[in-house]
């Protein structure tokens, strides 16, 4: 596609979004050789951030705990689940995650288990929207089905409770792309009743606020960091 190319040569001399995606696909290409801890570490000391930790599960180190399920309060800045992979040591880590972005490779394929809400399949006629956001374009090419996406997102839910059972880690962020003031979903309560009563008491439940960053400051800072430009050593805070 001649448009297509001529935009994607016009980000490459002036913008960012080629370098970044470029930038995520040697993250995603190297998860087998140096393992995604290391290179979650790497994607985000190219930003120049900074992390402090708090957390306070029964005095335990969550970045060695066992079953343990976290999620996230709030997911606006679009790179807390890179966070959260260069902290954790546990090698069995599961990130629920938007369908769409289960496709980003195959390597990312082997800690994500995908979900799409309901509504996904639902066309609401001509939107602006619906032509230029990739999200929707990607809806519109499956056109899943509603027993299809049920059959998906339970699949994805007992795996999460098998995970959590075995002794790994499950990560989600219930509000979607948003923070703490958007509507949640049922993911946290479907997972927990997936898994046996007997492991219940194994598994513990960490919530997670990320403070000091937002998809404003971040974006200057992807834009900042791949244009080379002077830019201060941002710190955030995990709770």
């Amino acid at each position: 596609n001649n448009f297509l190319k001529t935009l994607l040569d016009f980000d490459k001399n002036h913008f960012v979004l080629y370098k970044f995606l470029n930038e995520f696909a040697n993250f995603e290409k190297g998860i087998p050789k140096f393992g995604i801890k290391t290179q979650a570490s790497k994607f985000i000391s190219k930003l120049k951030l900074d992390t402090a930790v708090y957390s306070d599960i029964t005095n335990k180190n969550f970045q060695n705990q066992k079953g343990l399920l976290i999620y996230g309060v709030n997911h606006n800045a679009f790179i807390e689940p890179i966070i959260l992979f260069s902290l954790l040591n546990q090698k069995n880590i599961k990130l629920i995650l938007f369908r769409m972005y289960f496709f980003l490779g195959k390597n990312l394929q082997k800690f994500a288990l995908p979900v799409a809400a309901r509504n996904y399949s639902i066309h609401k006629g001509f939107r602006l929207r619906d032509k230029i956001d990739l999200s929707q374009r990607f809806r519109k090419y499956e056109s899943l089905k509603d027993e299809e996406i049920i059959k998906i997102n339970e699949g994805s839910i007992k795996k999460a409770a098998k995970t959590l059972e075995a002794g790994g880690i499950v990560v989600i962020f219930p509000g979607g792309a948003g923070d703490e003031l958007k509507k949640w979903g049922f993911g946290i309560s479907r997972i927990i009743l997936n898994i046996k009563k007997e492991k219940r008491d194994d598994v513990s439940l960490l919530p997670v606020y990320f403070s000091g960053m937002g998809f404003k400051r971040m974006t200057v800072r992807v834009i900042k960091s791949y244009k080379n430009m002077k830019r201060k050593i941002l710190s955030f805070v995990v709770n």
